[in-house]
């Protein structure tokens, strides 16, 4: 009987360990993870509404914006430049950005999380609530145009939810629901990579292209660097 006893408290022991090791990982910002925001402009006269999805897993990030079909899918490289591939999922084909290509900054943090590091850090820690993968905390920054209030999800690397208001403009993220499933995501990746893509650089050759232009005549191709807030807390996102 106590050899039983014993060995059902190890086996207690031991699944306990396995659920907070399991925790741990999800919890971890550099766990595989899908975040989909709601992104509410409103201005004088009316508003409009957006959705963003933010994919990570390993060393890629896709902004994905449902509405559209179009996805950015970004990398580091290993003198820490960015590297973009703008996938159009309708057409399965995708534009190449090498680093030199991509304008503004390059900071990691800005693709991973949508809010730089450094943003952060030069906001006013109001409080913080809840405790492990949940702990919230609270920024504020008081700026010549308005105010910032950013609710952060500190273990996840996450924006929980962000308000930039002014006089003329509120602009409102939300966090509608995460997903930490490995498999859906993997998934995910392996078909936007798996696409055909051209290098910006060589779109001139290829004008006759029929996806080429049509992309050309919407807007969708320019050598930029998208992002939430850069190191200076300068808004730089343009969808």
């Amino acid at each position: 009987m106590k050899n039983s006893a014993l060995g059902l408290l190890v086996f207690g022991l031991f699944s306990a360990c396995s659920v907070w090791a399991e925790a741990a990982k999800t919890c971890s910002i550099e766990a595989p993870v899908v975040a989909t925001y709601k992104i509410r402009v409103e201005v004088p006269g009316g508003s409009k509404e957006n959705i963003l999805e933010l994919w990570r897993y390993n060393n890629q990030v896709a902004i994905r914006y449902p509405k559209t079909l179009v996805t950015e899918v970004w990398g580091k490289t290993k003198n820490d430049r960015l590297h973009l591939v703008k996938i159009f999922e309708k057409h399965k084909r995708g534009i190449e950005y090498q680093p030199l290509e991509i304008s503004g900054s390059h900071d990691w943090s800005v693709k991973r999380q949508l809010v730089s590091n450094e943003a952060i850090s030069k906001m006013r820690f109001i409080k913080s609530a809840g405790k492990g993968c949940n702990l919230i905390k609270n920024y504020s920054k008081q700026t010549n145009k308005g105010v910032r209030h950013l609710a952060w999800l500190e273990n996840k690397a996450l924006i929980k939810s962000y308000v930039e208001s002014s006089d003329q403009r509120t602009s409102t993220w939300t966090l509608l629901s995460t997903s930490t499933k490995q498999q859906g995501i993997r998934e995910k990746f392996r078909a936007l990579n798996s696409y055909d893509t051209v290098d910006y650089t060589d779109i001139g050759d290829n004008e006759s292209d029929p996806f080429l232009t049509s992309m050309i005549n919407f807007g969708f191709i320019e050598n930029h660097s998208h992002g939430f807030y850069d190191s200076q807390g300068n808004a730089v996102h343009k969808h």
